[in-house]
């Protein structure tokens, strides 16, 4: 699993959880990036932000279409995450206490940065 606790500087760490370079090689438009991750944010978030130890709300089904939509929308921490819970899915395996408290901080980092990307510009500019 992805560590969380990255020596890098907050610009680049940023570019972890949300790119919109990434996300604009799937897009034509930096608007339509925007569109699609508040489509996301509001399809996913509330799912994603409520996690917990005992939650069974997370299916190999869609983990996986999360997933997909997260490679897309140039989010490679998430996407990355995912990918090793969809394995662990997929093996038919329930999803642990450690495993959901590590996709909801990715989460809440992701949705974080993704949901200001021009102050993750506005540092690059500055540091």
């Amino acid at each position: 699993m992805p560590d969380l606790l990255l020596n890098e500087s907050n610009s680049s760490q940023a570019n972890n959880y949300f790119s919109m370079e990434l996300a604009r090689s799937y897009w034509s438009s930096e608007e339509k990036v925007k569109g699609y991750v508040s489509t996301f944010i509001d399809q996913y978030g509330d799912l994603l932000q409520s996690l917990h130890g005992d939650s069974a709300d997370l299916s190999f089904e869609l983990v996986h279409k999360i997933k997909g939509a997260s490679s897309v929308l140039g989010m490679p921490m998430l996407t990355e995450t995912l990918s090793h819970l969809e394995g662990h899915l997929r093996n038919e395996k329930a999803l642990n206490k450690e495993q959901l408290s590590q996709l909801k901080s990715v989460w809440i980092e992701t949705h974080r940065v993704a949901k200001h990307p021009a102050e993750l510009s506005q540092s690059k500019l500055c540091g």
